[in-house]
């Protein structure tokens, strides 16, 4: 195809010029008019456009115009309407073309010689090569002109193709070599860009060594091998990566490249001569593999920990319930009154061991969801510590000679975090102290240190190997297998007390005792003026189990409970009856009913009741009685649940199931304040 349409076309241009200087200076030895026809003949049937035009020149003998003289056949097929131009000047029959046409004129008289030059004509979208030559002595100038819109169509052609070409190993990252097996050297097709503005290709011949340099020597010389094998026809195509250390302007980087390599030609004997391949710079998939491969061991972990999880949750379930169950059976058919009592703290306190699983589980879920739920909002840090203190002196065995105290870092401290996250750290950090000491004293404060504050929970129990204080706070780790516990608490510890920003750690000495300490930030130019000496407050011995007084009925205060559960309000009522005189509602249209009848003292309030839920009740119970308290008594435990519990009006929160003297703790404060209030 570029021979007919390139090589040809320039071939006849050329045997045209010498067919006419051969036919001219052969007319010299004929006669005139004889020279004029045989040359007309010639000019006729070659494939060109043929001018002979008069140059017009101004006083200073630059030619401003031309006049045709002389045309051949061929130039009337690309004239419209096929008229004659002789006789007419260029500036009024071709103007398009006149300043082309002028200045090679002007060119060729200066030199002397033949002069080349391009044109394109717009009108048939034509590109012509064009010779101008002056004939001698003589004041008139020929043109030849051939056809090359084929020559430039395909050199355009290949320039978008090299364009192509440029974007595509630009965008790839790809460098197209080919190695000479005799001589070991490789040829590679790059970007050249120390060239020219404009991206252009170069080929690169390089032994090796050079092509490789910057790869380390051993997988040069792997590469080497492969390359081998493939010459010797071991193996078919080569496909191996590398790595090297590359500064791309931000600093020294790992780059990975993939060299793939096949054979290429080969002699008459069907020996190799070249092989044909290609350097592609691949870092960012081999990242994407490394996170793909990273993903897939995690998930293989993942789904081995989910298994050792359920096996693990499926003991540590079991083996509170079947002292639940047992004893359950025990208790009904108990003799005397010390198996009934022993069998109903063992109940209990594998119940609370039960129940503190199942909320570690749930947490240990959200932390691994991301959606553990944090509300922060400011709280008296001293009175958080006083209130915990007290509710976990209730967990102290009366029989083991164990005090605790609380130390307080300064008279006024606030934080803004979710307070009942900092409640549950410091209750894990206590009830694991509480497990561990049989003697001594449990200790709970905290200082402040520089913008920190400082919470610790010293012991002095049996304390921890120092080789294991690392292992503590990871998950389901238990140092003492025959302890109850999940080993859940500490990871949750650890995971809460990063949310806030700070750390968790712990010391210990084996046979004395170990202090856990937490820190959290504070800001103290934010905060109240404080005092350096720490509030300490003198130790306490275990609260002894409450006697029950008989009350008279009616001397007892009035409590009004709302609760669907028929066994949830039996419960409320063996707790609370012999102390106060209880009116139950199935739900909480019946309770704005009841408290109008019975005029009661205080609400408990069950969240999920039929015909209208607790919400709606207490705002009803609100509206008629402002300052009677509303205790919500409810399955939803989340700190979301409630936040928005207590933004509803209600005056105080507990979780089921229901902590014995907690309730009756928390009753008797709302009790107390609305007293206050009337």
């Amino acid at each position: 195809m570029i021979f007919y349409n390139v090589i040809l076309p320039i071939a006849l241009a050329l045997a045209c010029i010498l067919i006419y200087h051969f036919a001219f200076r052969h007319a010299k030895k004929v006669e005139k008019t004889d020279e004029n026809k045989g040359v007309d003949d010639i000019i006729d049937s070659l494939p060109i456009l043929y001018y002979l035009e008069e140059m017009v020149c101004d006083n200073n003998g630059t030619v401003v115009d031309l006049k045709v003289c002389k045309i051949n056949k061929r130039c009337l097929d690309f004239i419209p309407g096929r008229v004659s131009p002789v006789g007419k000047y260029s500036s009024d029959f071709f103007p398009g073309g006149q300043s082309a046409f002028i200045g090679a004129a002007n060119s060729a008289k200066q030199l002397g010689n033949l002069v080349n030059f391009q044109y394109f004509e717009k009108d048939t979208n034509i590109f012509y090569d064009c010779v101008a030559k002056i004939r001698p002595n003589t004041n008139l100038v020929e043109y030849f002109l051939i056809d090359s819109s084929n020559l430039y169509k395909t050199q355009d052609a290949l320039r978008g193709l090299r364009r192509q070409m440029e974007q595509a190993l630009e965008i790839s990252h790809i460098t197209p070599i080919k190695i000479y097996v005799d001589t070991q050297l490789i040829t590679r097709l790059e970007l050249d860009r120390e060239g020219a503005s404009d991206q252009a290709l170069k080929y690169v011949t390089t032994d090796g060594d050079e092509t490789f340099a910057k790869f380390p020597q051993e997988s040069r010389d792997e590469l080497r091998h492969l390359l081998d094998d493939l010459i010797n026809g071991s193996i078919e195509r080569v496909k191996y990566d590398m790595e090297c250390s590359e500064d791309r302007g931000n600093g020294k980087q790992t780059e990975w490249y993939e060299v793939r390599v096949v054979p290429g030609e080969r002699d008459a004997n069907g020996r190799l001569k070249t092989l044909e391949g290609s350097i592609q710079l691949v870092t960012k998939r081999k990242q994407m593999e490394k996170v793909l491969t990273d993903a897939k061991k995690k998930a293989e972990e993942l789904n081995s920990l989910k298994s050792a999880f359920l096996a693990n949750m499926s003991h540590e379930i079991r083996t509170p319930l079947n002292a639940i169950v047992g004893f359950s059976e025990l208790l009904c058919g108990a003799d005397t009154k010390e198996e009934q009592e022993e069998y109903s703290r063992i109940i209990q306190s594998n119940s609370g061991q039960l129940l503190q699983l199942i909320n570690d589980i749930l947490d240990i879920s959200k932390i691994e969801a991301g959606n553990m739920e944090y509300i922060d909002k400011d709280f008296d840090v001293n009175a958080l510590m006083k209130e915990t203190e007290e509710s976990l002196r209730l967990r102290l065995d009366p029989d083991k000679p164990v005090t605790m105290r609380c130390e307080l870092g300064l008279p006024k401290c606030t934080l803004n975090l979710d307070r009942n996250r900092m409640v549950q750290v410091i209750t894990n950090l206590v009830t694991n102290a509480i497990k561990y000491t049989d003697s001594g004293s449990i200790t709970m404060g905290y200082k402040q240190k520089g913008n920190m504050l400082e919470f610790y929970v010293k012991d002095t129990g049996s304390g921890i190997d120092p080789n294991h204080l690392e292992d503590i706070f990871g998950r389901f780790v238990k140092l003492n297998a025959f302890m109850k516990g999940n080993g859940l608490g500490l990871s949750i510890c650890k995971s809460i007390v990063t949310k806030f920003g700070g750390k968790i750690w712990a010391e210990s000495e084996l046979g004395k005792g170990s202090t856990f300490f937490f820190t959290i930030p504070y800001d103290s130019t934010a905060k109240e003026k404080e005092d350096s000496e720490p509030v300490v407050e003198e130790p306490k011995q275990p609260i002894q189990p409450m006697s029950h007084k008989v009350i008279a009925e009616d001397q007892k205060v009035r409590i009004l409970v709302a609760e669907d559960n028929e066994s949830n309000f039996k419960l409320v009522s063996a707790i609370l009856s012999r102390e106060y005189n209880l009116f139950h509602a199935w739900n909480g249209k019946e309770a704005v009913e009841a408290f109008d009848t019975f005029k009661p003292k205080l609400v408990i309030m069950d969240i999920n009741m039929p015909v209208m839920d607790g919400y709606e009740a207490s705002a009803i119970i609100k509206k008629k009685s402002p300052n009677t308290p509303i205790l919500a008594l409810t399955a939803y435990a989340t700190s979301a649940d409630e936040e928005k519990i207590l933004a509803s009006g209600m005056d105080a929160y507990m979780a089921k199931p229901v902590c014995m003297p907690q309730l009756r703790m928390r009753l008797k404060d709302l009790l107390k304040k609305s007293e206050g209030n009337n």
